[in-house]
């Protein structure tokens, strides 16, 4: 008797779909095969994935391959998180670093600090030296109090310090995924504050092309400045019908609504690189 074969889902239909793109991002059919092996892996791991539509799904897996960055399941450089029926693309603390190297950085290193470091370590004339106490454990180092993160560019070190509470500010603030339990801030916490303290200090390294798209992709889909945008143009699309009857506000609401959409596009600017 001849065994049928197994339905594909809606999803593995949409990956063998788009095959040949993945080829194209990552230079063999092969690489290909196992990016796309991946996907199962990363959607078993998080069952709301499911939920969304194949093509979101997809299409955030997609972008991490153009960048030829790795699933968290595999190397933690760009997450795939669930927002209801939609995937949203998420880079990680390692596709940054990898992104930041590709723009020519030698090294960075970036830490957690905790209570009992401080005694230890320093910050001064923008350099930070992290040194703790070896006889001590994690917990006896006491609760985490910050992150930093240095880079090493033509034999120069730069580095900067993140106290806790601005770091949980940054990311509420910015973050839509924040509260997410799907969200890396609450999977992996310490990864996302080295996150953020690395942004923070690629305001002041040279930056490659890979990691400029990259936090375009990262800020458009996980910033809540970005929906903020959305908002203010769809008021503006529904003043432009009003105006259609009602003439003589027109240029006063459309001035209003230029310069929402133009502070909003600053603000999403300036979050791109973690501020």
């Amino acid at each position: 008797m001849v065994e049928k074969k197994r339905a594909l889902t809606p999803i593995q239909s949409e990956i063998n779909k788009n095959l040949v793109k993945l080829e194209n991002y990552l230079g063999s059919k092969e690489k290909a095969l196992h990016f796309a092996s991946t996907i199962t892996t990363v959607l078993n791991d998080t069952p709301k994935l499911q939920l969304c539509t194949p093509q979101s799904v997809v299409s955030a897996f997609l972008k991490g391959a153009e960048l030829k960055l790795l699933p968290a399941t595999v190397m933690g450089q760009f997450y795939v998180i669930p927002y209801g029926t939609k995937a949203n693309f998420q880079i990680g603390y390692q596709g940054v670093v990898e992104l930041l190297y590709r723009g020519g950085v030698d090294k960075i290193v970036a830490g957690i600090v905790r209570e009992k470091d401080l005694d230890t370590s320093s910050y001064e004339e923008g350099i930070f030296t992290h040194k703790i106490d070896l006889r001590l454990s994690e917990d006896e180092r006491g609760a985490i109090v910050g992150a930093y993160a240095s880079a090493y560019l033509n034999g120069e070190k730069t580095s900067i310090y993140m106290n806790l509470k601005d770091i949980l500010k940054h990311g509420k603030q910015y973050s839509k995924s924040f509260n997410s339990k799907d969200s890396p801030w609450n999977k992996d916490p310490k990864w996302m504050y080295k996150k953020t303290a690395v942004l923070q200090l690629a305001k002041l390294l040279p930056k490659s092309a890979d990691f400029l798209k990259a936090m375009k992709y990262d800020t458009d889909a996980d910033s809540t400045l970005t929906d903020k945008i959305n908002k203010v143009r769809e008021k503006a699309e529904v003043i432009k019908l009003g105006n259609l009857t009602n003439k003589p506000n027109e240029n006063k609401e459309s001035k209003t609504i230029e310069a929402e959409v133009a502070e909003s596009t600053k603000d999403t600017t300036e979050t791109a690189t973690g501020e």
